[in-house]
């Protein structure tokens, strides 16, 4: 489970940085495609400190995506190595069944067989008064 947590959380985190490095690169040139055709219809000043804004956020927000990917990608590659120093789960569960059967080995002597059903109890309080 850890190991196909890992892969996951380290494969994804991986391509999302490498499309967001060439998206971070480009988000110059996207911005001034696209919105200065727009913003050159309004005011000339406004419309620069508009873009100059538009920037400035867009950069911060992908410098935040790509921090939050960089750590899923490090908790990802925890998960790798957490599951390679560990015992295989299928090693642990076959000692825990081996420690259970030997459990109730040693109790089952000593642990007396309950009636289950209504007639069975009436069957042993019919018995308990007929012995006293």
């Amino acid at each position: 489970m850890r190991k196909w947590s890992g892969i996951i959380l380290t494969a994804i985190p991986a391509l999302v940085l490498i499309s967001l490095l060439v998206i971070l690169i480009g988000v110059d040139q996207f911005v001034g495609l696209i919105f200065n055709r727009h913003f050159s219809q309004v005011i000339a000043g406004f419309g620069d400190v508009l873009l100059g804004m538009i920037q400035k956020i867009g950069t911060q927000a992908l410098l935040w995506v790509i921090a939050i990917s960089g750590s899923v990608l490090l908790l990802g590659l925890v998960f790798l190595l957490a599951a390679r120093f560990t015992k295989p789960e299928n090693k642990m569960i076959e000692e825990s069944d081996q420690v259970t059967v030997l459990d109730n080995e040693v109790d089952a002597p000593e642990k007396e067989i309950m009636p289950e059903t209504i007639e069975e109890i009436e069957e042993k309080e019919k018995t308990e008064k007929k012995n006293k």
